[in-house]
């Protein structure tokens, strides 16, 4: 009975650590509710790209911390896994995911199509060889196997991979030629395998390939390079043989349970081996090169020292504090602790949902930002534990344990000489806390209180612990013989505290009490080391609402002394008030409306002052204050500066100046110097958004201590540490036009008509995902980002025009880490066809083909008319005017011979002349019209000066024409050219008749496409508007506007008249171009 009393004695400090560990770590839970396909989670292994994948009996799962992905067998599409029994995950060197399934069958995901590769493993050629069970009990998931089930998957240093088989033995894949080597049980070598069913695989950090056989023990693999010569060449193989723990031969340190379940090989080099019916074993590094015979086995110490029986051992791993966590099916979860030497054990509770799931672990997992997750059997799921998550210490009221708080609510909170912990409490008294054992001792009113709802605490030198109550006045507690002395209120009681709620008590100098009683003011009395109180001493300061120098409030919420020995209220209503000694007055710091250096809000509630003598002030509504005592101003630091709250319960400093505030939201660091805040919450432990005032303080160990409304919070400020791992960023769905996209892509094509589109992502740290946050943009569309919250971690875009867009996207971790760089997607949305480089290309060839025949044609009928014109004048000048000639010869010849015999048949002789010569001009005038060759302005100007330059000398009147022979080049067509000559030949016909002139000029300008003809005479003139216009001047008009020109006339009695055409002829200009060109290659025909 000794020793046993010994024995629990001796074990008792491990078995309470252990179940205080498991307090403070605290799973969350994930299961089918959350979408996860089953839940058994066989296996768990991280991707390179940080994406959790997880193995369970009904499909493969991809996690991204919101959604999982689940990739099932299609009996119909071979691209799809082979089976949905997961029994194995492997990530190789190359990234490409291996999956193992029940049916034997190994599977190779391709990420870009999100299909698999299925490879039968199987060897129809060497038959099976079976061993015979050993008659021993297994766990359910090895017993679930079928013949050939992968069990294991490993890939070894010159990147083949080694799968284990139930009943299959080991196989060897060649990733590179797709060759497969089976290597068996066989009784009649005793350098093979010991067993075909193989539960585990392991190639540890030297190369060697272990295999562990349920029943029978583990194999070291040999490997051997062989050379092999033959005539044509000489070939190096690798040879492997294997020699069993469990062999014939002796072995001088047997295993101590042939059933072995997994093994796993440490950050040390150790190899764990962990079985149905022993506690798990290790081969140390220094004995793993060592033949099979030789190899030792070691048991984990501290084992011998508890109660813990770590059998039917699933999994291990061993996390980035070198902590090693085994997983067992039955037994929960443990955490070896090699540094302190010591073992946790972490069972479900079905009474705290933040328990492990099951006791039934098949896999233990750790990922890259250090949350560990534990797969359980049927009915659990994922247990998730973030042992970074819980910064802050956390203490509870626990329902039917009296060792935990009596009650959740704190009010105030001080630590004794003994460094035991004195906790106020709402309703249950006083509560004293042992940190080195984490115990409790409970005071109420069944001990003497006056109240069990208590509202301050102060501790002075001579081991008197003072209690101020809400409703029973002040208590004297002896912390050595716990006696209780009680100082109710009394209200017709000369000697006592002004009222029953004591708000705050302060000790100065282990002499006097300061006593808040709220709403009434403030008691100084002072007291002897005995702890008697001298009530005739007793000072009263109350608020006198005539007397400025009074309190400014009666509502005390804390009394603080500088380090000046000056005493500071904290008032609520008041604002902040320094007490004058001298006087007894008050100064009163208040807010001023119109002064941003007033103090921010009249409710303070605490007082502190840092080590610079800083005094900081907590108010409720006004944030944060910095009070310089110098100048009376204050500092105010609230939501623009990044104190997400205005409402400021405690503050304390930590031992590098920072501040520790507990508010209305929660824990928040304040840098002073940079000015900078950092919230912590529930996620990180916090007891509940909400403190409470007074309820704090540091211990002299520079412990904190803040109590809530949910029970209390305790810390080291330096042991805090921010989750500081920048996660990766994915795009984890794309769906067109609400269909999925499959396959992971870095290039999105689409045509036009898809250019409805979202992209979902993911910022791959699963600590507090929903805490997460994005920013993205589309380049091409977006100038800046959208900064979204995980809740709306989706793109989506609508009618976009066709063209490259960049979607770029950046992430944070749960405590606002950016990772600046995220990922991108390419986007290219076609044009349709008709909108494209080559079909517009097509189409200007087509056009412009087609304007090139079309003119061509055209060109062509142009050629004819000049050459039908040509002919027409040829005919009309050699035939009819011969004609008329003739006509007008003969005519005159017969009026001569005629002479006077016949006056009347001469005179019709002599007008049959006259109009045969008037016909022959106007013959002559209508040849040049209608001939192409004289087709330019400067013909038109030529044929005006030959028709009227000799006419007009004979008259004695001069014509001159200015720069006409710049004109040759300016093409003008037939009726352009008719209309202006007889424009200009009527404009000199009536300067002939009717000017009296002596000269006339005649002056033509082309500018770009418009041309300018102006006629000028030195004649009598006339008035325009004394003129009224004939059929000669109407003509002119009437001309000039059908070949789209305007005629102006400008003249005055004794000035002359100047006559302008202005049009414009710049198309005539072109087509007179393609014609000249078309003349030397297609000539049209005859």
């Amino acid at each position: 009975m000794r020793n046993a009393l010994v024995k629990i004695f001796f074990l008792l400090p491990t078995l309470l650590t252990a179940q205080l560990q498991e307090t403070q770590y605290r799973f969350n839970q994930i299961t089918l509710e959350d979408g996860l396909s089953q839940s058994s989670l066989v296996d768990i292994i991280q991707d390179n790209q940080g994406y959790l994948w997880l193995g369970t009996y009904n499909g493969l799962n991809r996690y991204d911390g919101y959604t999982f992905k689940i990739f099932k067998n299609n009996p119909i599409d071979t691209t799809s896994i082979s089976d949905n029994g997961i029994t194995a995950l492997f990530e190789d060197s190359n990234g490409y995911i291996w999956i193992g399934t029940t049916n034997g069958f190994l599977n190779r995901f391709e990420r870009k199509t999100e299909t698999f590769k299925r490879i039968k493993i199987d060897d129809p050629q060497n038959p099976v060889i079976s061993r015979s069970q050993p008659d021993a009990l297994m766990p359910v998931t090895l017993s679930l196997n079928k013949f050939e089930t992968v069990t294991a998957i490993e890939e070894d240093t010159l990147g083949n991979l080694w799968i284990g088989t139930w009943g299959n033995g080991l196989v060897k894949y060649d990733k590179t030629t797709g060759d497969i080597e089976h290597f068996y049980h066989s009784p009649f070598n005793v350098m093979g395998l010991s067993s075909n069913n193989i539960s585990d695989v392991l190639v540890d950090s030297q190369g060697t390939i272990w295999v562990a056989s349920y029943g029978w023990g583990i194999s070291k693999g040999l490997h051997r390079r062989l050379l092999i010569s033959t005539q044509q060449s000489t070939r190096t193989i690798d040879s492997y043989l294997f020699v069993s723990t469990q062999s014939e031969r002796t072995v001088k340190n047997k295993l101590n349970d042939p059933n072995v379940i997994t093994l796993f090989e440490d950050s040390f080099g150790n190899i764990w081996i962990g079985s149905y019916d022993a506690d798990p074993v290790f081969i140390s590094a220094s004995d793993k090169s060592k033949q099979v015979d030789e190899i030792k086995f070691h048991e984990i110490e501290i084992l011998s020292k508890t109660n813990f029986e770590i059998t039917n051992v699933m999994d291990f791993f061993e996390d980035s504090q070198k902590n090693l966590w085994i997983g067992t099916f039955g037994n929960g979860l443990y955490k070896f602790d090699r540094i302190q030497n010591e073992i946790f054990n972490f069972r479900h509770n079905p009474l705290n949902s933040k328990s492990i799931l099951s006791d039934e672990i098949i896999s233990v997992y750790e990922d890259r930002s250090g949350i560990l997750w534990v797969g359980s059997h049927l009915g659990g799921g994922i247990s998730k534990l973030e042992k970074n998550q819980f910064l802050f210490g956390y203490l509870e009221n626990e329902a039917g344990n009296p060792n935990s708080l009596s009650d959740n609510v704190i009010w105030a909170i001080c630590e004794d000489n003994q460094q035991h912990i004195w906790f106020g409490t709402y309703r249950g008294g006083v509560d004293r806390f042992n940190p080195l054992d984490k115990t409790f001792l409970h005071f109420t009113k069944a001990n003497n209180l006056t109240d069990d709802h208590i509202k301050s605490l102060a501790i002075d030198n001579f081991n008197y612990l003072w209690i101020g109550t809400y409703s029973g006045g002040l208590n004297r507690f002896n912390l050595t013989t716990f006696n209780i002395q009680n100082y109710p209120y009394k209200p017709n009681n000369k000697f006592g505290t002004s009222g029953a709620h004591i708000e705050d008590i302060f000790i100065e100098n282990d002499s006097t009490l300061w006593i808040a009683a709220f709403d009434r003011g403030i008691d100084v009395v002072n007291y002897d080391q005995m702890g008697k109180i001298d009530w005739t001493s007793q000072k009263f300061y109350t608020h006198d609402p005539l007397d400025s120098t009074s309190l400014a409030s009666n509502k005390i919420y804390q009394i603080f002394k500088d380090s000046n020995e000056e005493i500071y209220i904290a008032t609520m209503g008041g604002g902040l008030n320094r007490f004058n000694r001298t006087d007894g007055s008050f100064m009163r710091y208040l807010n001023d409306p119109s002064n941003k250096n007033s103090l921010s809000n009249d409710n303070v509630i605490v007082i502190q002052e840092d080590r610079y003598q800083n005094l900081w002030i907590g108010t409720y509504g006004g944030g944060l204050n910095k009070f310089d005592r110098n100048s009376g101003s204050f500092e105010r630091f609230g939501v623009s500066e990044g104190l997400l709250t205005e409402v400021v319960y405690g503050i304390l400093e930590d031992k590098t100046g920072n501040l520790w505030l507990s508010t209305d939201d929660g824990i928040f660091r304040f840098d002073p110097l940079k000015v900078s805040f950092i919230q912590y919450g529930k996620k990180d432990g916090v007891q509940s958004a909400e403190f409470s005032g007074g309820a704090y303080a540091k211990t002299k160990n520079s412990e904190m201590y803040f109590g809530g409304v949910n029970g209390v919070n305790y810390f080291y400020p330096d042991s805090i540490k921010r989750n500081t791992y920048i996660p990766p960023i994915v795009i984890s769905r794309i769906n067109v036009m609400d269909q999925p996209v499959k396959g992971e892509r870095e290039i999105l094509t689409l045509n036009y008509d898809q250019n409805y589109f979202s992209i979902e992502f993911a910022s791959l740290d699963y600590t507090s995902p929903e805490e997460n946050r994005y920013a993205y943009r589309l380049d091409g569309l977006e100038e800046n980002w959208n900064y979204v919250s995980a809740l709306n971690r989706v793109a989506k875009y609508t009618n976009l025009p066709p063209g490259e867009y960049t979607f770029r996207v950046r992430g944070t971790n749960s405590t606002g880490i950016w990772n600046e760089e995220g990922t991108t997607l390419f986007i290219e949305i076609k044009p349709p066809f008709w909108k494209t480089w080559w079909f517009i290309l097509l189409l200007v060839v087509f056009v412009g083909g087609s304007l090139i025949v079309i003119i061509s044609i055209r060109i062509r009928q142009l050629l004819a008319i000049e050459k039908l014109k040509s002919k027409i004048a040829a005919d009309l000048h050699d035939n009819v005017g011969a004609g008329l000639t003739e006509i007008s010869i003969l005519s005159e010849l017969t009026a001569h011979e005629i002479g006077d015999q016949n006056k009347n048949a001469s005179k019709r002789l002599n007008n049959i002349s006259e109009t045969s010569r008037s016909l022959v001009a106007n013959m002559s005038d209508i040849v040049w019209m209608v001939n192409p060759k004289l087709d330019s302005l400067h013909d038109l100007i030529i044929r005006l000066k030959d028709s009227y330059g000799e006419f007009l000398s004979q008259l004695g009147i001069s014509f001159r024409i200015n720069k006409f022979e710049r004109m040759n080049n300016v093409k003008i067509p037939m009726d352009y050219r008719q209309n202006l000559f007889l424009i200009f030949k009527e404009c000199i016909n009536n300067s002939v008749k009717h000017s009296n002139c002596s000269r006339i000029s005649l002056d033509a300008v082309v500018k770009g496409s418009v041309l300018k003809m102006t006629l000028i005479d030195n004649g009598k003139g006339f008035d325009i508007n004394d003129v009224k216009y004939g059929n000669g001047l109407k003509n002119m008009k009437s001309r000039a506007a059908a070949i789209g020109g305007k005629l102006n006339i400008n003249s005055s009695p004794g000035k002359g008249t100047i006559i302008s055409f202005i049009g414009r002829i710049e198309p005539i200009i072109i087509i007179s171009k393609y014609a000249k060109k078309i003349r030397f290659w297609d000539k049209p025909n005859e």
